[in-house]
């Protein structure tokens, strides 16, 4: 006759995630109604219900191995839907996560069903760093930085001690710039859109033009932080301003009409590979690369108008700017380029018309999204030097109010907070850091602020199930084929039955976190060291240092280590570097066009 404890331990089963691992390679439930499986290296037992009839209302119990829950007499009991078991690690093993009684469906498949998810005891390696036992999670490591490595004993987590958070965060940027370093091509200066942490040495080729804008910012940072030097700075910026002229002998962007550009290249050549027929202008890209152009000439002239090269840089930049005829942007409702139309396109093609528009809306506002910069310019270019309501360009002059009038009428809301979008942190961090109007203006400052509450809030429902530890952040980013149907995704705040559907990998993206750095310095820093003392979202880069990147709460087999998409990481250095250098830095350097009309058009 079959024991209790045998009984109990007939229907435990585990999961790299609180499932099984089945045959597809996919977390689940797995298996047949009674199929027994071992412990997974996570250390999570997880009890489901055997038999072929519905599931339970009740989380069987749940056992965490290295922590004062491993054993059957000490598991987290029985539980209903939603509710957290606590528990503690043993010594040398870290907690990460909360455990939490729930089920979750996503891409149409179950993939947790009334079982206990989320906590782990995380083992870190043997020996310590810096002589003070930092691998023992109550050690006297001040300030500790954990990351995926491996000792004798299989995977772990490593430490690397730092005196004080400022050291922590200081090693982070370093990393982060050498990120970028990397990234950049060094015969043309165009960036990598994606990059492999893997590599010190990349092997990819397709460049991003809007990435290279933004990399343009990052040297200005990398100067103002004394990263490196003004003359390496400035001898960089140089090259790629030229390469983006066409000044650079084997190099050469194809550009439409009106000078608008595709959104990737070839770094070695600025080809694009496909028939001319078929290309597409990016006025995404275009307008983030220029705003990365003439913040480089804005701050060489602010903060080094002696040095050797800020004379060429500024002529170069201006050069490049007035290459664009943004004023040419909008188009009609027959989806064809229109210089009276009242249409934001995304893309212009080869043929004049037109793909991803939008109109005004029924208030008489647009929708807001990351193409601020864009429109900006056009604005400027067009009307910047008349005064409100002056302007002979009536269409752009028309579109600019509708764009900004958007801020005093914001359409979407989440759990009380007003928001610009329900798409994630990217669409207010990109013109946070390169666009004047946004950050230099209060109203827009508050929403970007309700973004990152909206966020916190969406990751303690129950489509993540985290609400702690500093594990939070919709970003776009690479992903996982398997429970996100793609392997690149663009998260969003979802409400109602499709909510946890909208969580589909539970990705958390520390660079969307630290993006937020404006909203709550204080706050979002603790959060950062919060992630940095776990580890799980931490990688090295190649030559040495660490950078935070995306992290799978549902599949922790996968990491995004061979494929950082840059415009998306990008939040990560911004945010680091307004610690230091504060949001006047990037309002100051941003400011291209003190005398125009555009910030005063509230």
């Amino acid at each position: 006759m079959m024991t209790k404890l045998a009984l109990l331990l007939a229907v435990l089963v585990v999961s790299l995630c609180g499932g099984v691992v089945n045959s597809t390679g996919r977390p689940g439930l797995g298996g047949g109604p009674n199929t027994l499986l071992s412990r997974s290296a996570t250390g999570v037992v997880v009890a489901a219900a055997s038999g072929s009839g519905p599931a339970s209302r009740l989380c069987e119990p749940s056992v965490i191995l290295h922590s004062n829950r491993s054993t059957t007499a000490t598991a987290c009991p029985a539980g209903e839907l939603q509710s957290t078991c606590e528990y503690a690690c043993d010594d040398g093993y870290i907690p990460i996560g909360r455990h939490v009684c729930q089920t979750y469906t996503t891409e149409h498949q179950l993939v947790l069903d009334h079982v206990w998810h989320g906590g782990r005891c995380q083992r870190l390696c043997d020996g310590g760093i810096n002589n003070n036992n930092a691998n023992n999670a109550n050690s006297d490591c001040a300030v500790p930085l954990r990351y995926n490595s491996s000792d004798a004993k299989g995977p772990c987590h490593a430490t690397k001690c730092f005196d004080t958070p400022d050291d922590l965060f200081h090693h982070l940027t370093v990393g982060n710039y050498q990120a970028w370093k990397i990234a950049r091509n060094p015969v043309s200066g165009i960036y990598l859109g994606p990059l492999d942490l893997s590599q010190a040495n990349q092997t990819a080729s397709q460049g991003a033009l809007g990435v290279t804008g933004v990399g343009l910012v990052f040297e200005c940072v990398a100067t103002a932080l004394g990263l490196v030097s003004v003359t390496e700075a400035q001898e960089r910026v140089m090259l790629t301003l030229r390469s983006m002229a066409g000044l650079v002998p084997g190099f050469h962007i194809v550009r439409n009409s009106r000078g608008m550009f595709p959104s990737f290249v070839d770094v070695n050549t600025g080809a694009v590979h496909k028939p001319r027929e078929e290309m597409k202008y990016a006025l995404m890209a275009t307008g983030l690369n220029t705003a990365g152009i003439l913040f480089a000439k804005t701050y060489f002239e602010n903060n080094h108008p002696d040095a050797a090269a800020t004379k060429a840089i500024a002529s170069l930049a201006t050069k490049l700017y007035h290459m664009v005829n943004f004023t040419a942007l909008l188009c009609n409702k027959a989806l064809e380029v229109d210089p009276n139309g009242a249409g934001i396109p995304m893309v212009q093609h080869y043929n004049e018309t037109c793909a991803g528009v939008q109109f005004p809306q029924d208030d008489g506002f647009y929708q807001y999204n990351e193409e601020h910069y864009t429109v900006w310019f056009a604005f400027e270019q067009a009307c910047g030097a008349y005064a409100a309501g002056q302007c002979p360009n009536k269409a752009i002059e028309a579109m600019w109010q509708a764009w900004q009038g958007r801020r005093h009428q914001p359409n979407h809301s989440f759990q009380g907070l007003n928001l610009l979008s329900l798409w994630p942190s990217y669409l207010v961090q990109l013109p946070c850091m390169v666009v004047h109007p946004f950050n230099s203006d209060p109203t827009y400052l508050d929403l970007f602020r309700q973004h990152w509450k909206a966020d916190m809030a969406f990751f303690a429902t129950d489509a993540y199930n985290m609400g702690g530890q500093g594990r939070y952040g919709l970003a776009a980013g690479t992903t996982i084929p398997w429970c996100a149907g793609s392997g690149y995704l663009a998260e969003k705040i979802v409400e109602g039955k499709g909510a946890q559907a909208a969580g589909h990998c539970r990705i958390y993206s520390p660079y969307a976190i630290a993006g937020f750095m404006l909203a709550a310095p204080s706050t979002i820093s603790q959060h950062l060291l919060d992630l940095a003392q776990q580890g799980d979202s931490v990688y090295t880069v190649p030559g040495g240092g660490h950078v935070m990147a995306r992290k799978s709460t549902l599949d922790l087999g996968w990491n995004q280590s061979t494929r950082v998409t840059m415009v998306d990481f990008s939040s990560e250095l911004f945010g680091l570097a307004t610690r230091s250098l504060g949001l006047q830095f990037f309002q100051d350097n941003s400011n291209h066009f003190p005398n125009s009309s555009a910030t005063g058009q509230r």
